[in-house]
C-alpha cells in the first residue's frame, strides 16, 4: 500500500462497453498518470501506490511520469494534461457488422456522440457518429457510415487533441493505447469540461 505521506490524487474509473451478438460486455479501466496508459481496474487496485478503491474512482499516489516536466512547460491550454486523463467516463466499442439500430440505442442510452468501431482482433477501424446511426436503416450494418478519422494516443497532450478536432472538424476522436487498441473516446464536451473545471479551480485558488 502507498505511504500516507505521499500526495494523493483521485483517478476516475472508466467504463468501455463492447457491443456483442448477445449482451454488451463492460470493462473497467483506470488511466494511470504514472505509467501514461490505461490499466484494468483489477491491475490498478493491486498497485502498491493505491490507497482506496471505490466504485467510480481510485485514490492513489502515482509516481511522477517522465513526461511531467515537459507537460508543465507546455504553454497551451490543455498542454499540461494527457488525453487519457480527460477522455469520457464511458466509451462504446462495436464491430462493423453490428446493426445500426443497436449502436444508435447504445449511444442514446450512454448519451455519447460516437462509437468506436473495431475489427475482430479489437483493433481500431473508425468511428460512427450517433446522428449517422440514427439516420441509417436499423437492421443495416455499419459499413456505409463508418468514418475513418485517425485516433489519438492516450498519452497525447489534450491541447494537441483540441487542435486535431478543430483541423478535422471532428466532435469526438477515438483514443488508443500504444498497441493501437481503443481504450476510450474523447469529445469536445470532455475538453470543455476539463477547461471549465481548471478555470473554476484557479478562481477558487485566487479567492483564498
Amino acid at each position: 500500500m502507498a505511504s500516507r505521506n505521499e500526495r494523493r490524487t483521485r483517478l476516475p474509473v472508466k467504463r468501455r462497453v463492447v457491443l456483442t451478438r448477445s449482451e454488451p460486455e463492460a470493462h473497467s479501466t483506470v488511466f494511470c498518470p504514472g505509467r501514461q496508459r490505461s490499466v484494468r481496474l483489477a491491475e490498478c487496485a493491486a498497485c502498491q501506490h493505491v490507497h482506496e478503491v471505490a466504485e467510480h474512482e481510485i485514490e492513489c499516489s502515482p509516481p511522477e511520469s517522465p513526461l511531467a516536466k515537459l507537460l508543465v512547460e507546455d504553454p497551451r491550454i490543455g498542454g499540461d494534461v494527457l488525453t487519457g486523463e480527460t477522455m469520457g467516463a464511458v466509451a462504446v466499442c462495436t464491430r462493423v457488422e453490428t446493426p445500426a439500430g443497436v449502436v444508435a440505442r447504445a449511444l442514446a442510452r450512454e448519451r455519447l456522440l460516437a462509437a468506436v468501431v473495431v475489427d475482430e482482433w479489437g483493433r481500431f477501424v473508425g468511428t460512427v457518429e450517433r446522428s449517422d446511426a440514427d439516420a441509417a436503416p436499423p437492421e443495416e450494418c455499419l459499413h456505409g457510415i463508418v468514418r475513418v478519422v485517425a485516433p489519438v494516443n492516450e498519452a497525447t497532450p489534450l491541447a494537441s487533441v483540441i487542435a486535431r478536432m478543430v483541423h478535422d472538424r471532428a466532435r469526438a476522436l477515438a483514443v488508443v493505447d500504444e498497441d493501437g487498441r481503443p481504450v476510450g473516446l474523447v469529445s469536445d464536451l470532455d475538453a470543455l469540461r476539463w477547461v471549465a473545471e481548471r478555470s473554476a479551480g484557479a478562481f477558487r485558488a485566487r479567492g483564498r
